[in-house]
Formats: structure tokens, C-alpha cells, sequence
């Protein structure tokens, strides 16, 4: 269609033009024209061809004027166009030296990218981000300020404020600074998560459980996961009660904590121990046998096992026995009864649970407890045993506590990771290769 109104429009022009040569040519007239005292006689043609022709070379000659005129224009428009490519591909370069851990290339990129272009946001980011990262915290400071001016990337800045503020352990700057971002993005779920761990870390429990139905009404969190953190929130409560003797507190939030979130093996065992210690045998029984229906964990067993010391080997097996029902199937389940009827001498009862236990979980513990096995039965064979422990060295880790964010493996369940400092990210699964020590850091403020 734009084709055709084009093609529409230049055969219009082009008949007018026509139109106008016939008119000449049938009626050529005659024009006179009189200058200082000079006659010039001539044609309408000629006379109308000369003012076109005119009227064209002015035109030509206003044009080449008008590029010479922009010339320095464009020129400067095209080396400022050339410093954003080279900008862009510096900016590039330095993200990719952050991601790849060469802070210190990053540095170097970051200030050849200020020098292309002082005005453009991204650019205070890597410097601010290889800054902090190399470990030159005033100058990652400068540039974390100057971007928190910059309406465009004040959040940034203020992300980048905060951590320092974490690192150096300025709490009261940090929660000034979250206030702020909060300001900037009050639906931001990381700004109320930076406030949560905060509170937590300072022991403003109350404030922390504000925090997180805050989370939940604003539909950042679900209600599974608001009632698991309260829980994780009146534990750390409990704690704090135990360290300081007030015994009743402990037991009221431990049990608010247990009843939120039965499904966290240390929080049931824990005030299982403490009602055992108190001569609630039947009420810390009652937990442990419902918490294990949750989360079967080994630590149940060793709990249910000393509120059974004074009873006989095969007795215990059976309190095992009623324990596991809630989950007979699961891998600990069989491992704990294997363990159990190891301990009464119910060598094919121990067998029996250990093959089912290979299908699923081959780990050391299974190896181990198999050697332990042949000794008891076959004392006289000790080559047996030796195979089982040789076997062990090469079988997979067994399950520990391990956390999901740094991959640290600790042989405790905390709610707060002792290395990252990450909430609610400690679980029982196997250790991976790579797995992290306690001095990890968090080394990436802002991409991280």
C-alpha cells in the first residue's frame, strides 16, 4: 500500500510536469527583462528554466554549507559513539573478571571504564563491586556513595553500603541503610530478609517475627514458610532462655517452636532431652515418636535410646521398632533397626535391613556397621570384617548437616549458618566434593 500511495504520488508530480512543458510549448510567450540599463528579451521557458536552475544551485550550495557546518558535529558524535561501544565491551570484560574471581583485573577494567565514560551508572557498579571484592573497602565506600546520589542506581549503592556495613560489623549503620532501601523498595523480599537476619543477629526476636508476617502479608513468603521461620525464631528465643537459666521460658518457646514446625529433628529431640531430664519420660517418648513421623533423623534414636538405658538390648530394639512406624520404609529407619538388632544380637534381623538399606543408601555407615556385624557373628573370620572396612573408604559420604547456600558441613543443625550467615539453610543430606570450610565469606555484594 505505501508502495503504491508512493508510485501514486510521483505519477501526479510527473503529469504536472508535463502539463506545464505542453502549456510552454503551445504558448511560449515572452518575457523582457531590464537591469542597469542592459534589455535581456527571452522565452517563458528559458526564463523558468533559469529561476529552476537558480533555485537549484542555491539549494546545492545552502547544503554543502550545512555539512560543512555539522561536520565537527558528527565528527564529535561518532567518537562519542565509539567510546560507548568500547565503554560496553569494557564493562563487559570487567563483569566477566568478577564472575571469573580476577578482582584485581576487574579493578583495572572498572577504572579504564570510568575513563571512557565518568557519567554512566554501570560503570560506579563494577568499581564499586571489584572494589569491595580486592578488599579496598574506602574506595568501594566512594563509589557505593556516589551511585546511592544517582536516582538510577541509588538501590545499588545502597545494596553495596549495606554489606560493608554487614562486613565491618556496623549494625547500626546497616539497619539505617536497610531503612533507606526500604524506602526505595519496601516490597524488596532480600531489604526485609537483610532486617530479619539482623534482628536475629542482635536478639530483637520480637522484631524478627514482625518481620516475617510483614513477609507473609505482602505474599513474599507462604504460610508454610512464615510458620517454619517463627519456629526457627522461637528456637533461637529458647536458646537464648537456656543460656541464661530461665528454664520455663526454654520449654514454652521450644514447644511453640516444635508445635510450628515439628519437622525439625534438633528442636523435637532437644525438648525431648530436656523433659527426659525433668522425668517427663512418656511426654519427651510422645515428641520424639511424632517428630520422627516428620523427619526421621538418627538423633531420635539416640535420644529415645538413653531415656531406655536401664533396659536390655532386645527391649530397645522394640522401642526402635515402634519409633520408625511412622516411617518403616525410610532410609533411616532401616539403618537405625539394622543398628538396633546389631545391638541384640539378631544378626539376620540386622542383615535383612542392612541389604534393603544398600539399594538406596550405600554409605560408610553401612559398610562400617556390616564389619561390626561379621565380628559379632563371625569372630573367628576376621578377614570379613576387613573387607567391609575397605569397602568403607571408598563407599559415599554418609548424611551430615550440611548448608545449602556456602556447602558447609557441620556436625550440628543451626538455624543460622556459621559460615555464610545464611537463615534456615543448614540440611541433613550427603556432603558434596567441594565442601566448604567455616571461614567461607560472602565475597559478592552485589551480584551475589
Amino acid at each position: 500500500m505505501v508502495h503504491f500511495l508512493r508510485g501514486f504520488i510521483f505519477f501526479i508530480k510527473l503529469t504536472i510536469l508535463v502539463a506545464l512543458g505542453v502549456l510552454l510549448a503551445q504558448h511560449p510567450g515572452e518575457a523582457h527583462l531590464t537591469w542597469f540599463g542592459y534589455r535581456l528579451d527571452m522565452s517563458m521557458g528559458i526564463l523558468l528554466g533559469g529561476v529552476l536552475f537558480g533555485v537549484a544551485l542555491i539549494l546545492l550550495i545552502v547544503g554543502a554549507w550545512r555539512s560543512l557546518w555539522r561536520l565537527p558535529l558528527l565528527w564529535a558524535e561518532r567518537r562519542k559513539k565509539g567510546r560507548r561501544r568500547k565503554n560496553q565491551a569494557t564493562l563487559i570484560e570487567g563483569l566477566s573478571a568478577i564472575a571469573a574471581g580476577e578482582f584485581p583485573e576487574a579493578r583495572r577494567l572498572a577504572k579504564r571504564a570510568i575513563s571512557l565514560d565518568t557519567q554512566h551508572p554501570l560503570n560506579l557498579f563494577l568499581a564499586g563491586q571489584a572494589a569491595y571484592l580486592s578488599g579496598k573497602l574506602e574506595e568501594s565506600n566512594t563509589h557505593f556513595l556516589q551511585m546511592r546520589k544517582n536516582p538510577e542506581t541509588a538501590f545499588l549503592g545502597l545494596r553495596g553500603l549495606i554489606l560493608q556495613a554487614r562486613h565491618t560489623n556496623n549494625w547500626e549503620q546497616m539497619r539505617q541503610l536497610l531503612q533507606e532501601a526500604m524506602g526505595l523498595r519496601p516490597k524488596s523480599p532480600w531489604v526485609l530478609q537483610q532486617l530479619l537476619e539482623l534482628d536475629l543477629r542482635l536478639g530483637a526476636f520480637d522484631k524478627a517475627s514482625m518481620i516475617v508476617e510483614q513477609m507473609q502479608l505482602r505474599q513474599l513468603i507462604s504460610k508454610p514458610e512464615s510458620r517454619r521461620r517463627q519456629a526457627l525464631i522461637h528456637w533461637m528465643k529458647a536458646e537464648a532462655a537456656e543460656m541464661a537459666g530461665d528454664e520455663s521460658l526454654f520449654v514454652q518457646t521450644a514447644a511453640s517452636a516444635h508445635y510450628e514446625a515439628p519437622e525439625i529433628s534438633t528442636i523435637a529431640v532437644r525438648l525431648a532431652g530436656h523433659y527426659h531430664k525433668i522425668g517427663k519420660i512418656s511426654k519427651a517418648q510422645k515428641i520424639l515418636t511424632g517428630g520422627y513421623a516428620h523427619c526421621p533423623h538418627p538423633d531420635f534414636a539416640d535420644q529415645l535410646t538413653s531415656l531406655h538405658l536401664d533396659t536390655n538390648a532386645l527391649d530397645q530394639y522394640r522401642e526402635m521398632e515402634k519409633l520408625v512406624e511412622g516411617a518403616p520404609n525410610h532410609p533411616e529407619s532401616l539403618y537405625i533397626l539394622a543398628k538396633a538388632a546389631k545391638g541384640a544380637k539378631l544378626w539376620g534381623q540386622s542383615r535383612h535391613y542392612l541389604t534393603l538399606l544398600k539399594s538406596v543408601s550405600y554409605s560408610q555407615r553401612v559398610c562400617h556397621l556390616m564389619a561390626e556385624i561379621e565380628e559379632g557373628e563371625n569372630p573367628h573370620q576376621a578377614n570379613r570384617a576387613h573387607e567391609w572396612r575397605e569397602r568403607a573408604k571408598a563407599a559415599p559420604a554418609d548424611p551430615t548437616w550440611v548448608c545449602q547456600s556456602c556447602h558447609l558441613t557441620t556436625p550440628l543443625w543451626r538455624p543460622i549458618c556459621p559460615s555464610c550467615e545464611g537463615f534456615d539453610q543448614i540440611t541433613w543430606r550427603s556432603p558434596i566434593a567441594n565442601a566448604a570450610t567455616a571461614d567461607l565469606k560472602e565475597t559478592a555484594p552485589l551480584l551475589g
